[in-house]
């Protein structure tokens, strides 16, 4: 507040474009650029999640893209306006984290429990990163159709696999997208970190 009464907020001023421009003129990115941008996506996402953070609305618009000395892609990730802090407290409490009949996401990027209202955790996270890595890496979103047919592909069916839409993925990051985008929570990796080190480790192999 000013000294005259006028209310304000300072913020970070960001110079660079978010990761769904770049997508529109360059639908598939290489995979040492991919990973270099995910693993950054990979490590914001940790810190949070550490802090007890959930994002639940990780998708293209919401990852900018900054020069930063050499690093053309220094990663930011925004937009936690619908982020739930998750304590001890509304763990135990259903219907804390997520008011009864609301849904929080962006359609192509939700994870199947958040169509069904229930309250996020990491890996409902991790799930979104799947499907934004399955867009990086094939040109395109893992479901296409209206809302409704979205929700039932998300909550049912298993995207056509990456090997069949493009040539070249490697099998190892191949596996590491179909486990994050597993149906069951349980099936995924734990954490933006734990998926990361997958990636990395499959790059590698």
């Amino acid at each position: 507040q000013t000294d005259d009464g006028m209310l304000f907020i300072a913020m970070e001023y960001l110079e660079g474009q978010p990761l769904s421009l770049v997508l529109k003129t360059e639908k598939i990115l290489p995979v040492r650029r991919m990973l270099h941008i995910v693993g950054q996506v990979c490590a914001s996402l940790s810190e949070a999640h550490r802090r007890g953070v959930v994002h639940r609305d990780l998708k293209p618009d919401n990852i900018f893209l900054c020069q930063v000395e050499d690093n053309p892609d220094f990663v930011n990730v925004l937009d936690f306006g619908v982020a739930k802090v998750i304590t001890d407290e509304n763990l135990s409490a259903p219907g804390t984290l997520t008011q009864a009949g609301s849904i929080f996401g962006t359609p192509p990027y939700m994870a199947p429990e958040q169509w069904a209202g229930d309250r996020g955790d990491p890996r409902s996270d991790v799930y979104s990163l799947g499907c934004l890595l399955y867009q990086l890496l094939s040109g395109d979103v893992p479901f296409r159709g209206t809302q409704r047919e979205v929700q039932r592909l998300h909550e049912e069916e298993q995207p056509q696999p990456l090997r069949n839409r493009v040539s070249g993925i490697p099998d190892d990051i191949a596996r590491c997208v179909e486990q994050a985008m597993a149906k069951d929570p349980g099936q995924r990796f734990d954490d933006g970190n734990v998926f990361a080190l997958a990636l990395r480790q499959a790059v590698q192999a």
